[in-house]
């Protein structure tokens, strides 16, 4: 009888240890995948020609154009300036990732 029992367990603790392995590779094979898609963000510029003209000019000139970026009076930027558009993407912290992997 105990014999049966013991095989039984047996098989309960080989079905656990796969279980845990195939956890384990999963993890891996997810970790492998994963990125941080602010890292993928490339930003380019070129150059452009400037038309004289002198009432932009002056308009340029005076700061009539500019509006305060994040709500920050003494940081103003262009209107069209493309970083008026950008969310505040926050500086990646590593050790929230290695304290998960750990877990």
């Amino acid at each position: 009888m105990w014999h049966a029992a013991r095989a039984e367990e047996k098989k309960v603790y080989s079905a656990m240890d796969m279980m845990r392995q195939r956890a384990e590779r999963r993890r891996e094979w997810i970790a492998k995948r994963s990125i941080d898609f602010t890292q993928l963000l490339r930003l380019t510029g070129v150059p452009c020609k400037m038309f004289h003209d002198t009432v932009q000019f002056e308009v340029q000139r005076s700061g009539g154009s500019l509006v305060p970026w994040r709500g920050h009076a003494d940081n103003q930027v262009d209107r069209f300036d493309v970083r008026a558009l950008l969310d505040y993407i926050p500086e990646y912290d590593n050790t929230h990732a290695s304290a998960r992997r750990r877990a």
